[in-house]
């Protein structure tokens, strides 16, 4: 819907449809399996909103927040690994979030460094529950990890 031509200026059904996904993921959140599909959404959201000629670039601004606000839910993991077969989709988009700090709106700005926090956030819940003697590889450690992987730190720092 929002990539096709003969729809792309449909902008409240875009609007819309976003919203929809977005209250249903609030409640339940969001599978890692849709982890590709949000990163498309928040890429073509970005750039719309990024438009300068766009005359709906706030609508899409708002719409781009309250998807970030379900972004700062954990996602939910189908199987118990999940999470360590995705690294690489887990990397884009932290990457994403990451360049969308450097968006227009201020709401976006504060929408993307909350997802951030609350992803470093819940990996320090999980590091002081860990067992010291435990040797394998905790949440935190390994959301370490994908932070620096992704490349996002540099985006953040720049």
């Amino acid at each position: 819907v929002l990539t096709n031509e003969l729809t792309s200026e449909l902008v409240p059904r875009h609007v819309e449809e976003i919203e929809r996904f977005s209250k249903d993921r609030r409640e339940t959140g969001m599978a890692l399996s849709e982890l590709p599909l949000l990163i498309a959404v928040l890429d073509v959201l970005a750039r719309k909103e990024g438009d300068e000629g766009n005359p709906h670039s706030a609508t899409y601004s708002d719409a781009l927040y309250k998807l970030l606000q379900v972004c700062e839910r954990p996602f939910v993991q189908e199987t118990a690994n999940a999470k360590y077969h995705s690294a690489d989709t887990i990397c884009t988009w932290l990457c994403t979030t990451s360049v969308l700090l450097l968006s227009q709106s201020s709401a976006v700005k504060i929408g993307a460094a909350n997802v951030l926090f609350e992803f470093c956030k819940q990996s320090e819940k999980r590091a002081a529950k860990a067992n010291p003697l435990d040797q394998r590889p905790n949440e935190w450690t390994y959301n370490q990890q994908l932070f620096q992987r992704s490349g996002a730190m540099e985006l953040v720092a720049e």
